[in-house]
């Protein structure tokens, strides 16, 4: 996408992109007024995964990151090592930050898990599997407590469906599946043949764990075919990149992200936002 450069020797945009049809071309409008608002100021830019840079697999641990999305980080990560002071580059995801990391693999970004409750800075050329990262000390005491609720809403959600043996659950649905996230603990359903179906039995398993106090101390965030508990003294995802905003103190910042459980763009650096970063966009700055 040609635009102008970020300074007066660091190139916006690689001196061979040219701007592909549809979502790209808006994709690049974007960058270029990203650019212009920033000035002399660095550049900030968070990026969601799925949804985004992944396509949405019905199985949650199906998910691998867009090829042409991959060589745009890797694009993204090179100007910024080039010109560290000028350009940040974060991965935002529910997803934790080892297994974002493990699925994106580009070095020489931030990687921000569970809604930016952890982060981890991947050098360049170091090994996903070797990242380093750090949790709020605050939520290390819910590990064990989402545990607790994953396996609670599941045996509750067996009694839900009727998949018992007299009294005890047997197992949930299959469509159900349980990601331990540490000190959170996320619900998916997308792979139900009936969407809103799924929802209104896991909605009566979660009251009835509520009912036990299960969810004490949680909060539930809604996302796309997925409903997931954090910790309340927690970051969501529009906190995390408030939080990031005061870090970094860009002069104008791109979000790239999906509909749901999204972040919304902070007041402040002005702020450009675009819905999706895929095979249509096979280059980027």
């Amino acid at each position: 996408v040609p635009g102008p450069p970020v300074d007066g020797s660091v190139p916006a945009y690689g001196p061979d992109a040219a701007a592909p049809p549809g979502a790209a071309a808006d994709f690049g409008v974007a960058v270029t007024h990203l650019v212009d608002a920033a000035g002399a100021g660095p550049i900030l830019v968070v990026v969601d995964f799925d949804g985004t840079v992944a396509e949405i697999d019905p199985h949650p641990m199906g998910a691998t990151i867009l090829p042409a999305a991959r060589r745009a980080l890797r694009r993204l990560a090179r100007l910024a090592r080039a010109a560290p002071d000028r350009l940040t580059v974060a991965i935002l995801s529910g997803r934790t930050a080892a297994d974002v990391a493990r699925r994106v693999r580009v070095g020489g970004v931030l990687y921000l898990g569970n809604h930016g409750n952890e982060r981890g800075w991947l050098p360049p050329r170091r090994s996903a599997e070797r990242l380093e990262v750090t949790l709020l000390p605050a939520l290390l005491p819910f590990a064990e407590r989402a545990r607790r609720l994953g396996a609670t809403v599941a045996a509750e959600l067996a009694r839900v469906v009727g998949r018992t043996a007299g009294a005890e659950p047997v197992a949930p649905p299959e469509w159900l599946y349980v990601e331990d996230k540490g000190p959170a603990v996320a619900f998916h359903y997308r792979a139900a043949p009936d969407p809103a179906a799924a929802l209104a039995a896991l909605e009566k398993a979660i009251a009835r764990a509520g009912a036990d106090g299960a969810t004490s101390g949680f909060r539930r965030l809604d996302g796309r075919l997925v409903v997931e508990f954090q910790p309340e003294p927690t970051f969501d995802k529009g906190r995390a990149v408030a939080h990031l905003l005061e870090e970094v103190r860009p002069g104008a910042a791109m979000f790239c992200r999906t509909e749901r459980t999204s972040l919304r763009a902070p007041s402040g650096p002005t702020a450009a936002s675009t819905s999706r970063m895929s095979e249509e966009t096979p280059e980027m700055p």
